[in-house]
C-alpha cells in the first residue's frame, strides 16, 4: 500500500486492537497485514486457467482460507 487512506483513523483502529489484545493477556500481539485482494486475484486467475471457469463463492472462500492458512504456517 502506497499510503494510508486516513492516517488518524487507521492508527486509532490498530491501537484499539492492540489494547483489546493486551486486556486478554496477550502481551506480545502481532498484526499481520496482507494484500488479500492480490491473493484473491491470483487464485481466480489460477482457477480459470486450471478449470476454465471462475470459482463459485464457496470454492473461492475455501481456496482463500487454505491459501492463507499455508502462508501463516
Amino acid at each position: 500500500m502506497d499510503e494510508i487512506p486516513n492516517f488518524a483513523e487507521e492508527t486509532q483502529f490498530y491501537k484499539e486492537i492492540m489494547n483489546k489484545a493486551r486486556e486478554r493477556k496477550y502481551y506480545y500481539p502481532q498484526i499481520v497485514l496482507t494484500c488479500i485482494d492480490k491473493i484473491e486475484q491470483k487464485l481466480e486467475a489460477e482457477a480459470k486457467k486450471l478449470h476454465g471457469r471462475q470459482l463459485n463463492e464457496f470454492e473461492r472462500e475455501r481456496k482463500l482460507r487454505e491459501t492463507l492458512d499455508m502462508k501463516f504456517e
